[in-house]
């Protein structure tokens, strides 16, 4: 059973607006129980999963969402890899264990978190031949069903309440693991996919996935090495700080990957000679300008004065962080769907010049200012995802036969008035937050929503009046009329 990419696109929408919901809820009510220095704990467990889980599902979603068929001995073919690499590399991480304590400067009681994220890499890398099967068919009702039922389980269920009793990285980890065994069972149900993994035909599928694993490997380095740099030279209570600010503003940019990532890179790769790749992604970037920027816009504006209301006084460091980041993550969404464009018509190559390109940008940054705090980090991190996003446009509108002027309309002219519709709460802001704690948080939502409903009523009104071409062919009249002027004298 099969679904289209219109209905992909609706129930992954609706299945992310309900998890980022319960993520932003939990996320919340955990964060203030915990503290920046417990959260930057898990975020390093975080860094050693998310390792192991690039490299042992070795490129095998791209590979199999680009594949001609996902017959039975493709799937069995693409489980067997999966096993073999993620059992290499939990053995490699294994051995690792004493260097990874070392570089993040774990204390004794936390020597057990290497040991916990390699416990969870293997379970996460079966996972992904299943996940990838409900993707590849548009059957995103049940990938979200996974995705939302894993996610309560673990963490609304059980780490909520037992982080109020007892907080504590540990109920974190036991959470996440939670969360990875759910999605492994019910993935593996709901796609009845062979458990049997065979060598046969391997090698066509390694012969493109080594690819997507590179891709792949310089997005996670992009997403975690500031957390790595972090972690390593500043410490856990920065890392805390800047990780939170980060993981709550990706839940909008994580809302509409999640909607639109798997349709447009299934239908980038079956309708590249179509020519409809290029009009589709022209749209989906006026509707990020137009619509998710404005959250991101408004976060810039108010970060600085919100938080407190949001997490409590431990996290007042974290509120120029959150505004900072805020321009990052806008940046961040849409390297995540122009990534998903080239994938889609075998660009791999140049997606994954884009993101080493970010990657020496960050490196850089560190090395060139050595920051001290989460502040200085937000900065550097802002400038490499700003980097990655301009040469991933570039890459795609050349694979799409897209020109600046086709961006410009598309792109960057709806941002720049998105930007100017929500720069009111600049002056909104301060007179509401610092007087009236959370009721003024409430009422700078209101006016966010306010301004976010003008902005769609603009952009609504300019695709009906189709205003591009009135000013096109008013300028054609100017000019004609003034050349006309001039031969009469």
């Amino acid at each position: 059973m099969t679904g289209t990419y219109g209905g992909a696109i609706r129930w992954n929408l609706a299945g992310s607006v309900l998890r980022v919901c319960i993520t932003l809820g939990c996320q919340l009510v955990l964060l203030r129980i915990l503290g920046p220095t417990i959260a930057g704990q898990f975020a390093i467990f975080l860094i050693i999963v998310g390792i192991g889980t690039v490299l042992s599902e070795g490129g095998m979603m791209a590979t199999l969402s680009r594949a001609p068929s996902l017959d039975t001995a493709t799937l069995r073919a693409a489980l067997f890899l999966v096993i073999c690499y993620a059992t290499g590399v939990c053995l490699v991480l294994l051995a690792c264990a004493p260097f990874l304590i070392a570089v993040f400067n774990l204390s004794p009681e936390q020597h057990y978190l290497p040991y916990a994220a390699i416990a969870n890499v293997l379970p996460l890398g079966l996972s992904s031949v299943p996940m990838t099967v409900l993707r590849r068919q548009y059957r995103a009702r049940e990938a979200q069903f996974v995705g939302i039922v894993s996610y309560a389980l673990g963490f609304a269920v059980f780490a909520v309440p037992a982080a109020l009793l007892a907080p504590s990285v540990r109920v974190m980890v036991i959470a996440f693991s939670i969360q990875t065994g759910v999605t492994v069972v019910a993935a593996w149900g709901l796609t009845k996919a062979p458990l049997v993994p065979s060598p046969a035909g391997t090698r066509s599928l390694q012969s493109t996935s080594w690819r997507a694993l590179l891709n792949n490997g310089f997005y996670y380095l992009n997403e975690n090495a500031a957390n790595f740099l972090t972690a390593n030279t500043i410490g856990a209570r920065s890392l805390g700080l800047y990780n939170a600010s980060f993981n709550l503003l990706r839940m909008p940019s994580d809302l509409l990957t999640s909607a639109l990532h798997s349709p447009l890179l299934v239908s980038a790769a079956e309708c590249a000679e179509a020519g409809q790749t290029g009009k589709r992604f022209r749209s989906i970037l006026d509707c990020l300008a137009s619509t998710i920027f404005a959250v991101y816009f408004a976060a810039c504006f108010t970060g600085s004065l919100m938080i407190v209301p949001l997490l409590g006084d431990k996290w007042i460091d974290a509120g120029p962080v959150l505004a900072v980041v805020a321009i990052a993550m806008a940046a961040r969404v849409v390297s995540n769907l122009t990534g998903a464009v080239l994938a889609g018509v075998g660009k791999l190559i140049a997606d994954a010049g884009a993101q080493a390109f970010a990657l020496a940008l960050l490196i850089a940054g560190f090395l060139r200012f050595s920051p001290t705090d989460a502040l200085q980090v937000a900065f550097i991190v802002t400038m490499a995802m700003g980097g990655r996003m301009i040469v991933q446009l570039a890459f795609a509108a050349r694979a799409l036969g897209l020109d600046l002027t086709a961006l410009f309309k598309s792109f960057i002219l709806p941002s720049a008035l998105t930007a100017l519709m929500m720069s009111p709460l600049i002056i909104i802001a301060p007179i509401l937050l610092p007087q009236y704690g959370i009721y003024g948080f409430f009422g700078v939502g209101a006016s966010a929503a306010v301004l976010l409903a003008a902005r769609v009523a603009i952009a609504v009104w300019l695709i009906r009046s189709d205003w591009a071409t009135q000013l096109q062919t008013s300028a054609r009249h100017f000019f004609s009329v003034r050349q006309s002027r001039e031969k009469a004298f």
